[in-house]
């Protein structure tokens, strides 16, 4: 993943962030971002490739991927080859259950964006800053 220099601290810098790695996408692919106390990248990986329509979740994956990281928190993304960024039911309750899974870890899940060619949407703003707290 490439160097990126803004903090993910809001839901636009979070989209302006996964849109680039996601947009030309053509299966669903699910990347993680593991951030510091500041927002600040610490590592980005893929946690899973799957087909057109869905993407297999591994909440291990992420929240070990976060304890190695030494982070405190994860920006997640995955992409909708359709072109319509707009979360599905399975995508708010995956959302859910991570975010259950990271807050028993003592992390944070700082945003969920869905992205569809050059556009997202971020759950954490459709639930009006209900993901918790900015960095």
């Amino acid at each position: 993943m490439e160097q990126f220099t803004d903090k993910l601290n809001t839901y636009d810098r979070i989209g302006a962030y996964f849109v680039p790695q996601l947009c030309a996408e053509r299966e669903e692919v699910l990347l993680a971002a593991y951030v510091d106390g500041a927002g600040r990248v610490l590592k980005c990986e893929e946690i899973a490739r799957g087909g057109h329509a869905r993407v297999q979740v591994d909440s291990y994956k992420i929240a070990r991927g976060a304890l190695m990281a030494g982070a405190a928190g994860v920006a997640l993304a995955h992409n909708h080859p359709n072109g319509t960024p707009t979360p599905s039911q399975e995508d708010f309750d995956m959302t859910d259950r991570l975010q259950r899974t990271l807050s028993e870890l003592g992390l944070e899940l700082v945003d969920h964006c869905v992205v569809a060619r050059s556009n997202f949407t971020s759950i954490g703003r459709l639930r009006s800053g209900s993901l918790r707290k900015r960095y």
